[in-house]
């Protein structure tokens, strides 16, 4: 069973691209970063929580490489400033393991200094049917990126 303050993958997709996704917090170890420099879509690369007005009033998920005690840690951190913050179960690795976009971090663009969006990404809806349906989005940076706790790598 899942700790009480996870979300698991499914429910993260339902959230990315609309008004109500959370923070999305990539606090991986440098390393772990350097050896696979991609994020989740919306998702932005931050060692700076801190800065609690950078999240707008927004919840957060904290991801690292295995969900553990790495963003276990940093969410613990953020709700003791009062940012309600999860962790996403099973952390990056589950993301890639169930085959969902990543996004290169060399394609995100700079909107304004320190904030990012990411490029269009393709949601393969159907993958079971030999006719995908498929919906591209970019997600914008005014959707609750916190623009005071970005790590500009």
């Amino acid at each position: 069973m899942a700790a009480p303050n996870t979300i698991s993958i499914d429910k993260l997709v339902r959230l990315i691209g609309t008004p109500k996704c959370p923070v999305l917090v990539d606090v991986r170890e440098q390393g772990d970063f350097e050896a696979d420099p991609h994020l989740i879509p919306s998702s932005t690369r931050s060692n700076k929580l801190e800065d609690r007005a950078g999240y707008g009033g927004k919840s957060a998920i904290v991801i690292c490489q295995q969900g553990s005690s790495l963003s276990q840690g940093a969410a613990a951190l953020l709700r003791d400033q009062g940012v309600p913050a999860e962790v996403l179960e099973g952390g990056l690795g589950a993301w890639r393991q169930a085959r969902l976009p990543l996004v290169p971090f060399a394609n995100f663009r700079p909107l304004i200094v320190g904030v990012w969006a990411t490029p269009p990404v393709t949601f393969d809806l159907s993958p079971s049917r030999s006719e995908p349906q498929r919906m591209s989005l970019s997600i914008p940076a005014d959707w609750g990126l916190p623009y005071g706790a970005l790590l500009a790598t």
